[in-house]
């Protein structure tokens, strides 16, 4: 994937990426934060995709699919629920 950021998300909330495959060789790019990361099959990720910038440039061998779990605005509005700001830990106590 090119270089991109996840616009219709919240910076504040988490998108799950996760890869599958028999492919080598591939990482996972966070080029605001100059960070390059192994991003072998079966790896799991959470990250702000609003927030920061990411890409994987390239993988050898195989074949590679991705999994991208997140959540729109939209969706918290429609079953007006709250969704809005950063993990609430009173709900856990």
């Amino acid at each position: 994937t090119k270089p991109h950021r996840d616009c219709k998300s919240q910076f504040q909330w988490y998108d799950l990426l996760v890869t599958l495959g028999d492919y080598k060789n591939c990482d996972l790019k966070l080029p605001g934060l100059g960070l390059s990361l192994e991003y072998s099959p079966g790896t799991v990720v959470g990250l702000s995709g609003m927030l920061l910038e990411h890409e994987v440039p390239s993988f050898k061998g195989g074949e590679r699919v991705c999994y991208a779990y997140f959540m729109r605005n939209k969706v918290h509005q429609w079953t007006k629920t709250s969704g809005y700001g950063w993990m609430n830990t009173n709900r856990y106590e």
